[in-house]
């Protein structure tokens, strides 16, 4: 069967593996697939930004759900569905939820919804559909209607699209069903993982361990959850234990290196609801006690990688004088202690021996360990990268020095083999970030990317040239831009690349209109 002729709920279900682990990628619907993202994650930028609700949005839903319910009928429903697909369900389901509880879920309505959440081919009518059955009940449901749809929501939120909204069923039926949570927190490594963390209940000392070991090993930005992870896990408790194995202590050094992260980032603090709240969190004893730890587990580049990211993480604090979490003192103290155990030897001779696996391949964990303790393995990587141009990933290293002529070779060999990098989606993002802040030069990657049969890279070159300024748009820029208009699948890129044609700046007020008035 082809893809566009499955409904949602059967592509979901004919893409999850043996383990219940969600493999499809873009849902059937996506509109711009040319521009993946991991799937929830629109919805989540809505909800976790705290955006209001939209209650006029949720009223017109109201209203079209039950004038529909009053009258059902095939146009009815194609009138509908026509009109909630423009609408996003994240951004009316709280003010709905209320408007929808105030009576009886109307029969033909429940009919809809379960017809929606089977056969839809649109994610926004799933998700509605999520909404009304949960405004119904889900035990309800349960036990009035059919076992197979409880199992079938939670099949189906294994996709992680949808994952948030099974957790906000469960919420507003005040219900959070411990065996499908941990079903869904094992089979998801996005937003879905986050969303379901906070309802997650650790009962065993096992299922700490999991926690510890796997909760921040997420696919995704979101520093934050390590806060849950920590607390839920009862992170210090095990920290206090006078060994931890292997396994448990590399998910110990994840869960602070993402604390870290989340220190520099985000604001900190206990009163304004816009800010993290680290109350009870001793920051320092946490710290001090994995470093205890880190001397068991400091043999090799790979185990200490993590202790320079929490020393990098920790000197950024002092250089901006943040101390949300850690007092001066204690920030240059634990300092000191990463640096004694990565500098306990010196690592050259290992390094070099090591930047190369047996079957001859880069092995990056190494690469990474030199480049941050400045141990110079350029000329090893570059001569691999002239003998094996596919390998992108070294893109990074080698790109990674400035006041230095290094750089241009590098840009001076993409050039000659720009046909091979623009058949990857990805292969030119590194150095087209790099060359955001190098005006002017390598022009023909810019150009390359504009023209690319994907957006990704197309997007990422017109970006680069708002940063350059409009002046340094040569005819043969422009050109570029003509053609890139024509190729782009997005209308972000788009509207961005008739800024500039236009000699404009980029507004995300105009995008933002222009988007609502095509809609």
């Amino acid at each position: 069967m082809d893809k566009n002729e499955h409904s949602i709920f059967a592509y979901v279900m004919d893409q999850l593996d043996e383990n219940g682990i969600y493999q499809g990628g873009a849902l059937i619907d996506d509109p711009t697939p040319s521009l993946p993202r991991p799937l929830g994650s629109d919805d989540a930028y809505i909800y976790t930004a705290e955006m209001p609700p939209d209650l006029p949005g949720a009223e017109a839903v109201c209203s079209m759900l039950l004038a529909y319910a009053d009258e059902p009928s095939a146009t009815a429903k194609a009138v509908l569905e026509e009109a909630l697909i423009k609408i996003l369900c994240v951004s009316v389901c709280d003010p709905l939820v209320e408007l929808l509880s105030e009576d009886e879920v109307p029969e033909p309505l429940l009919a809809l919804a379960e017809d929606w959440l089977y056969t839809a081919h649109k994610r926004e009518l799933v998700k509605y559909a999520i909404v009304i059955l949960a405004v119904f009940g889900l035990e309800k449901l349960r036990k009035e209607h059919s076992e197979n749809l409880w199992d079938d929501l939670v099949d189906l939120c294994r996709c992680e699209e949808f994952t948030f909204f099974l957790t906000f069923a469960y919420r507003i039926n005040n219900i959070a069903p411990q065996d499908e949570l941990w079903e869904l927190v094992r089979s998801t490594r996005g937003w879905g993982r986050i969303f379901t963390l906070y309802d997650l209940e650790c009962t065993t000392e096992e299922e700490e361990i999991w926690l510890l070991r796997h909760g921040c090993e997420i696919e995704i930005d979101y520093a934050p959850i390590c806060l849950v992870v920590m607390r839920k896990g009862q992170l210090l408790h095990h920290l206090h234990k006078e060994q931890l194995d292997y396994k448990t202590y590399r998910g110990c050094l994840l869960i602070i290196n993402n604390f870290i992260m989340m220190l520099d980032r985000y604001y900190i603090g206990n009163s304004d609801p816009t800010y993290i709240d680290i109350s009870g969190i001793d920051s320092k004893t946490l710290i001090s006690e994995l470093l205890r730890h880190a001397e068991r587990y400091d043999k090799t580049p790979a185990d200490l990688i993590g202790i320079i990211n929490i020393s990098i993480g920790l000197q950024k604090l002092i250089t901006d004088s943040n101390w949300a979490a850690l007092p001066s003192n204690a920030s240059h103290e634990l300092v000191s202690r990463c640096e004694k155990l990565i500098y306990s030897r010196d690592w050259y001779e290992e390094v070099q021996a090591q930047l190369f696996k047996e079957d001859g391949s880069v092995n990056y964990t190494t690469a990474e360990f030199a480049f941050e303790l400045d141990i110079d393995i350029w000329e090893r990587l570059f001569d691999y990268l002239k003998q094996h141009p596919l390998e992108s990933a070294l893109f990074p290293y080698l790109l990674g020095f400035e006041n230095d002529e290094r750089p241009q070779k590098v840009l001076t060999f993409i050039e000659k083999n720009i046909n091979t990098y623009t058949q990857s989606e990805t292969a030119l993002l590194i150095p087209l970030k790099y060359l955001e802040t190098h005006p002017g030069t390598g022009v023909p990657i810019v150009t390359a990317a504009l023209t690319s049969i994907y957006d990704w890279p197309r997007g990422a070159a017109s970006i680069i040239l708002e940063e350059w300024g409009h002046e340094q748009l040569t005819p043969a820029l422009r050109a570029a831009l003509i053609t890139a208009r024509r190729l782009s699948q997005h209308p972000l890129i788009t509207m961005r690349i008739d800024a500039l044609l236009e000699n404009k700046p980029f507004s995300v007020a105009t995008m933002l209109e222009q988007l609502s008035n095509k809609n």
